[in-house]
């Protein structure tokens, strides 16, 4: 069986090409510096496919840390693998990120615990038995402790510590450090994929689609935004190639030329690509927020509102909530493009600080009342707006 590995949960960014028990290449983002997960990652896969020398065809199936970790990075490498997983009809696993750890520093006799520096003093903890060959069973599940907590809930007696946060506990005459990688490295990736998929074979039901284990909630603060009085309350989460889908129903909704879920899983593969689901206070979807970010510069890919709840708010909560979630990334500027007849757009765009910079003629088809007309050409306004201090403002 020939695999796909990959990992953006923590500081490395991993992609590696195995078959059965053997990596045949691995790509640790190192070739492209200075550039974040999500510029990496598919580079990364690239450079794999090529020094394996298969196409991504040939693949079998693929597994991906699914977390703990960081937020924006679990989120990377996991919206990635589902995309390929459902373009290539593709077997797709989850790993978690601390079994990986574990096995990587594992010691015969001792108990493993793996820790991960969540940063703010606390850590990612998982405990495993201590074993004579491999790892041993969890004695529970990941968890977010503070580094006192975390010290006071160790197994007692000899331990193998692995994991960036390792180094934050003080030393202790049963407790032994492990050299392993901070950070999970292909075979372990592989022996946990090969482990996951054992009772798989070709032919059986696809396995559920692997979610994200945050365990903490995202770091992103959205601006506090005063909605007009006639105004629908809504929450803003993020969303991803999981929730293609109901992205793609949302989009035909509102726009004659609507995209598939093909389209949207395409769109949030690409690097930078990040998006936001605005539930109402039923928890039901109720528009989105597709976004893009290259370098210091942000651009609006889609806003979409249900027709029937437009008027309420909900298109500038989107629209601010995208700018906050650019500008958290590193965008100093946030750029989009309307139509030039649609005027309301752009009174909500100048209403939350974009100022045209350009015009595009011939841009968009206008569709005619007569389908059996060609469409209008219409140009489209190009549109910029400052983000760094207006929007991460508290």
């Amino acid at each position: 069986m020939k695999w796909l590995l990959l990992d953006t949960a923590l500081d490395g960014c991993l992609a590696a090409i195995a078959e059965d028990a053997r990596i045949l290449a691995v790509q640790d983002g190192q070739d492209f510096p200075g550039r974040g997960h999500a510029e990496k990652l598919l580079p990364a896969i690239e450079a794999a496919r090529l020094a394996a020398g298969i196409t991504l065809a040939d693949l079998d199936a693929l597994a991906v840390t699914t977390g703990p970790g960081s937020f924006t990075g679990i989120r990377t490498a996991l919206s990635v693998a589902r995309g390929l997983s459902l373009a290539l009809r593709r077997p797709l696993w989850g790993l978690s990120t601390t079994q990986a750890l574990a096995l990587q520093g594992a010691a015969a006799g001792r108990a493993t615990v793996a820790l991960i520096d969540a940063r703010r003093g606390e850590v990612y903890m998982q405990a495993f038995a201590a074993a004579e060959h491999g790892l041993g069973a969890a004695f529970g599940p990941p968890a977010l402790l503070p580094l006192a907590q975390a010290i006071a809930a160790l197994p007692p007696g000899r331990l193998s510590l692995v994991g960036s946060g390792a180094a934050l506990l003080p030393a202790h005459e049963a407790w032994q450090v492990s050299p392993a990688a901070p950070a999970p490295l292909a075979g372990s990736l592989l022996h946990l994929a090969r482990l996951a998929a054992s009772d798989w074979q070709a032919g059986d039901k696809m396995p559920a689609p692997p979610k994200p284990l945050y365990i903490r909630a995202p770091d992103a603060a959205l601006p506090k935004v005063v909605q007009p009085a006639a105004s629908l309350m809504v929450r803003l989460v993020p969303a991803d190639a999981m929730q293609a889908a109901l992205l793609s129903r949302l989009h035909a909704e509102g726009f004659h030329d609507a995209w598939d879920e093909a389209a949207f899983v395409a769109l949030l593969a690409m690097p930078g690509a990040f998006a936001l689901l605005a539930l109402d206070g039923a928890e039901q979807p109720v528009g989105f927020a597709l976004g893009r970010i290259a370098a210091d510069e942000a651009e609006v890919i889609s806003i979409a509102v249900r027709p029937r709840l437009r008027q309420l708010g909900i298109g500038g909560v989107l629209l601010r909530g995208l700018a906050a979630e650019a500008a958290r990334l590193g965008a100093g500027s946030l750029f989009l493009e309307v139509a030039e007849g649609n005027l309301a757009a752009q009174a909500l765009y100048h209403a939350c600080g974009f100022k045209q910079v350009g015009r595009r003629k011939d841009y968009y088809d206008k569709p005619r009342n007569n389908p059996d007309q060609p469409p209008m050409r219409e140009a489209a306004l190009v549109m910029r707006a400052d983000i760094v201090a207006k929007n991460t403002a508290e």
